[in-house]
């Protein structure tokens, strides 16, 4: 390499470092201690072969035969200038392998830069720069966070062998047996003892934890910040929840409850594209779906965040004349267009993804209700502000108003978790019915429920549901009438032996109980009243339910 070459190289990486992005520069920096003795050394080297001629020295006598190999002749290929070629070479790959693979592999001694650099960019609000930089890292923050680090798990562990851990709880009566034991004790703890005095030996690495705590801070408690990450970059929030670091599950219900409030969210456009999605086990999330797929595809992950709680308090805000009048209006328009419209609808798609919710629950044998009874309060809330009176509404119609419809998706959703317990695997928890006096129910007690069990649970929602629909003075008595027709269609659908009988005769007794209403009689004269103008064919079918309601509820004479 001649002189005029190695100021061509120098001058390229002078450009190259120029025309970088600006997280390439920051994470340049991370390494510099690194690359700056590489640069200087190799620098230097170059140097001197170039000027060979001036600066060159006699091989020392000390090398003796050595020397034979590292001089330069005559006859020798290499020449100094090939080898300072050879130097500049190997400069460029170590640099390059410095820059890429040091902060990946030793990251975690790198904490303390990456959370400085990380409140800069936070502090001037380059948003879009700080999530890039920060993104291969979350992993080691997480493990830092921790302290599951590779160091800071065996200086822990070391130094948890200094303390009386290993004492034992001595349970013989036996004076001579309680004593060998002591000694046999008492030498095991000097040993650990001593063996814990190595701790120090191991870096405690405890910087790297504050440091990651100190970049946790910045996303979880930075508003701006959660606003930027659910508008423009959704999914950097999967990593970053994923790692369940301290604050995490507080970050996912903000960021969850920013996607369900605004209708042209990720959140929407999965939701909606899973309806497309061809089912073969009762739900389904294509890795597409990178939202979803996170938070169902195991849904554990999904009862850990508690994500039921930032879209049922969606659903109840928006239901909410005091807080969204203007939704509240909408929903007592016409609901012709309701299918075009449903998926801008803040209730519509909430209810759908507590559907997707409970059913990857259920099928996954997860023991929780998920929160289900959220649809008790939408019901609530949709009766509470019903109103048909625009001129628009025709209330003939089958649904008279977008609120009508809503009533309807609800119910419709309810039956379809409770029919789970004839499409569940027969080893499926949720097939595991507390069955009494041969599978018919004599004593109403929903407080006594297991909470883990979905099918039981979605019936008690459904009569509790029911019930406030059936008492409603503002809904009309046509559609009354027509939703209790709807419930008493499902109840017709399961058999009346086995799993699904045990289930129907629950079914029918939280319909007649009112769910948690625990209605009284006059509950039940009023099912009565629906019963008589209900459809026969739909009667004809199911004839246990006139029997069980005049078990619980019997005909009351009117008063003389």
């Amino acid at each position: 390499m001649t002189l005029d070459g190695f100021l061509t190289f120098l001058t390229l990486v002078l450009a190259a470092y120029t025309l970088a992005t600006h997280v390439d520069k920051l994470r340049a920096k991370l390494v510099i201690v690194l690359q700056i003795p590489l640069a200087l050394v190799s620098l230097f080297i170059v140097v001197y072969l170039e000027f060979f001629e001036v600066f060159g020295q006699p091989c020392p006598a000390v090398l003796g035969s050595l020397c034979t190999w590292i001089v330069f002749k005559e006859s020798s290929p290499l020449s100094p200038s090939g080898v300072a070629f050879f130097v500049v070479l190997f400069w460029i790959i170590f640099a390059i392998v410095i820059h890429l693979s040091i902060p990946r592999l030793f990251s975690s001694f790198l904490l303390v830069r990456i959370a400085r650099i990380v409140d800069r960019l936070s502090l001037e609000k380059r948003y879009s720069e700080l999530l890039e930089f920060i993104e291969p890292y979350l992993p080691v923050i997480g493990k830092a966070s921790h302290r599951k680090l590779f160091l800071q798990r065996h200086h822990d562990n070391l130094g948890a062998m200094q303390g009386d851990i290993a004492a034992l709880r001595y349970t013989v009566l036996d004076q001579e047996s309680q004593s060998a034991a002591t000694h046999r004790s008492g030498l095991f703890k000097v040993g650990r003892r001593w063996l814990g005095k190595l701790a120090f030996i191991v870096p405690s690495q405890y910087s790297a934890q504050d440091s990651a705590e100190n970049i946790a801070r910045v996303f979880f408690q930075s508003e701006e910040l959660r606003v930027y990450i659910a508008t423009n970059r959704p999914y950097f929030a999967i990593p970053l929840i994923y790692q369940d670091i301290f604050g995490s599950r507080q970050f996912s219900e903000k960021y969850l409850s920013l996607l369900i409030a605004d209708t042209g969210s990720v959140l929407y456009q999965e939701i909606q594209y899973n309806q497309n999605i061809s089912y073969q086990h009762g739900y389904e999330f294509p890795v597409s779906n990178r939202l979803l797929y996170f938070l169902f595809s195991n849904a554990n992950i999904a009862l850990q965040l508690e994500v039921w709680q930032p879209v049922g308090k969606h659903i109840l805000q928006l239901l909410n004349p005091n807080k969204s009048s203007d939704f509240v209006d909408y929903l007592q328009g016409t609901a012709v267009e309701f299918d075009y419209e449903c998926w801008e609808n803040g209730v519509f798609v909430g209810v759908v993804f507590f559907d997707l919710m409970v059913k990857a629950a259920a099928y996954q044998g997860v023991t929780w209700h998920m929160w289900l009874y959220y649809m008790t309060s939408v019901i609530d809330a949709l009766e509470g502000s019903y109103d048909s009176s625009d001129p628009s509404v025709d209330t003939t119609d089958e649904f008279p108003t977008r609120s009508a419809r809503l009533v309807y998706v609800v119910l419709s959703t309810l039956c379809s978790w409770i029919h789970l317990v004839s499409e569940l695997p027969d080893d499926s928890h949720h097939r595991n019915l507390p069955k009494q006096n041969n599978g018919v129910i004599l004593d109403w007690n929903t407080w006594s429920l297991p909470n883990d069990n979905i099918p039981l649970s979605s019936a008690v929602a459904l009569g509790t549901c029911l019930a406030t629909i059936l008492e409603s003075e503002r809904f009309e008595y046509r559609f009354i009438v027509e939703m209790f027709e709807v419930v008493l269609r499902e109840v017709s659908r399961l058999n009346e032996s086995g799993d699904e009988g045990y289930m129907r005769s629950f079914l029918i007794h939280s319909i007649i109980h009112g769910g948690q209403k625990h209605l009284d009689i006059d509950y039940g004269n009023r099912l009565r009243g629906l019963l008589n103008d209900a459809d026969r064919f739909i009667l004809y079918e199911i004839k246990d339910f006139k029997t069980s309601l005049d078990q619980i509820h019997p005909t009351s004479m009117p008063n003389s």
